[in-house]
């Protein structure tokens, strides 16, 4: 403590100054150390500016945070396996041309192109005849084929013999890209390794062995309709293979081109 009159420090708590010898005021010298001693509240100004700094280091954060984080890839759409027309026959793969694989289909989609198809085969006398609608092509098969696939839009359908593996896929489709014998051989040709081709007035057929199958296509070429035949098999059911196509090929009649 200190002299109340001349300022000279004193021992806590004592009466009278040793340097000038005033009287001391105890009580409120206490009381103004205390008051002095005593822990500061913080002002309102100190608080808003102590919760701003908060706030800005929190959204910092999280900024950083969120720039670091992958972003979430949007799905995609599947596209269809199989073209229309030559495209899609001349690849040897997927189903039907227009159909795609019936594994990605929604499965209400596929069953009800099949019900659809269904309504054009007729099963008599040991003999299959699915009749297409919409291009008015006709193919007749054994019996014992299974309608196992078929266009959304009605152009076409794939039928299997469980026995022996062999596939025979039908379709049709608009010549809207004005296709030729010529373009359409070329299209075999030019996607597959083909050992045998042919060329007649309004057809062209080709055979080619891939990914240990064998595949035969005819395909019928017009003005306004494309109509085609494709048989795929295993290279070890090569005999039951050629032994449909060759009681069947000249089966399958082309719609109005």
């Amino acid at each position: 403590m200190y002299c109340m009159k001349c300022g000279h420090e004193l021992e806590d708590g004592a009466r009278f100054c040793t340097e000038c010898g005033a009287q001391q005021d105890v009580l409120s010298t206490e009381k103004t150390r205390q008051q002095s001693s005593a822990p500061r509240r913080p002002s309102v100004v100190q608080v808003v500016a102590a919760a701003f700094v908060v706030m800005a280091v929190g959204a910092f954060a999280f900024i950083c945070l969120s720039s670091t984080l992958p972003l979430q890839s949007q799905p995609t759409q599947s596209q269809d396996a199989a073209g229309a027309g030559t495209i899609g026959s001349a690849t040897g793969s997927g189903s039907a041309a227009g159909s795609g694989d019936p594994a990605q289909k929604p499965i209400s989609d596929q069953s009800d192109a099949l019900a659809a198809a269904q309504g054009d085969v007729a099963v008599a006398s040991g003999e299959l005849t699915y009749a297409n609608d919409r291009y008015g092509y006709k193919v007749v098969l054994p019996a014992d084929y299974e309608l196992v696939d078929a266009s959304d839009n009605g152009d076409g359908a794939t039928f299997r013999d469980s026995s022996t593996g062999v596939e025979v896929r039908v379709w049709g489709a608009a010549n809207a890209l004005g296709e030729t014998l010529d373009s359409v051989l070329e299209s075999y040709t030019s996607a597959h390794d083909v050992s045998y081709k042919a060329m007649g007035g309004t057809w062209v057929v080709a055979s080619w062995v891939e990914g240990g199958n064998e595949y035969y296509a005819k395909q019928y070429v017009g003005d306004d309709n494309i109509n085609g035949i494709q048989f795929s098999y295993p290279q070890l059911s090569s005999d039951a293979g050629s032994a449909v196509i060759e009681a069947h090929i000249d089966e399958f009649v082309p719609g109005d081109l």
